[in-house]
């Protein structure tokens, strides 16, 4: 019993105390573990605003829930590269018929990009924290989290294969199922992403060489830097 209220303290402070100053990337792993569930979507399709308020939470920017994020993130019809394309949030990404419902998709990275340096400067955090888009494969992201002090996780852009396939993807770079799920700065001891998902999945963290399909994305990803001041 001791042992588990000592557990829950350490927890606790972990939750807590990282908007005093900008963090760690040990402290940024540590609290990602110990908080993630949290943070898990609330609806089918929100998995942008689930991520993007677990990574607000992390760099102290608490006030937002996900539906301020929503409600927040920009919007376009057809163009993901532009805003969030959602016609119905708690939809499904087909229609009656089975056919693909490339309305209701998700964003690309450059909107979060956008989205978060606007939201730090709102904040007055952009002097601590900026976010870095750029294209890592999997072998050179985790050497890049391994020598980089500075950076606290990064977001990547994945879809699930279909019928042990790739997912399809239309003309407009639109990937059937795309997600996004959040890589822990600390890679584990084999050289593996340690990867969080904001969906309930069991099992977390997964422990990955290669996350499912990131090349059809072009291997993008939205680096979480610490400014280093000295």
């Amino acid at each position: 019993m001791i042992k588990r209220l000592a557990a829950l303290t350490i927890l606790l402070i972990i939750s807590t105390t990282l908007s005093s100053e900008p963090i760690t990337r040990e402290k940024a792993a540590q609290w990602i573990d110990a908080n993630y569930q949290r943070f898990f979507q609330k609806y089918y399709l929100s998995c942008e605003a689930a991520i993007s308020r677990m990574v607000l939470n992390m760099i102290g920017i608490r006030d937002l829930d996900e539906d301020a994020i929503l409600e927040s993130l920009p919007r376009h019809p057809t163009n993901p590269d532009l805003g969030l394309v959602m016609k119905d949030v708690s939809g499904d990404i087909y229609n009656k018929d089975g056919t693909i419902n490339w309305g209701n998709y998700g964003a690309h990275a450059d909107v979060l990009h956008n989205w978060f340096s606007m939201i730090t400067k709102q904040n007055k955090k952009d002097k601590e924290y900026r976010f870095e888009k750029t294209f890592l494969t999997n072998a050179k992201l985790v050497r890049y989290l391994k020598s980089n002090k500075d950076c606290l996780g990064a977001i990547i852009w994945v879809a699930a294969p279909i019928n042990e396939k790739k997912p399809p993807r239309n003309e407009r770079g639109q990937v059937l199922g795309e997600h996004v799920q959040l890589v822990s700065p600390l890679p584990d001891k084999k050289g593996r992403m340690v990867v969080y998902d904001v969906w309930p999945w069991p099992g977390q963290p997964f422990h990955l060489y290669n996350p499912f399909n990131r090349d059809m994305f072009d291997y993008v990803v939205l680096l979480i830097k610490r400014i280093d001041k000295e």
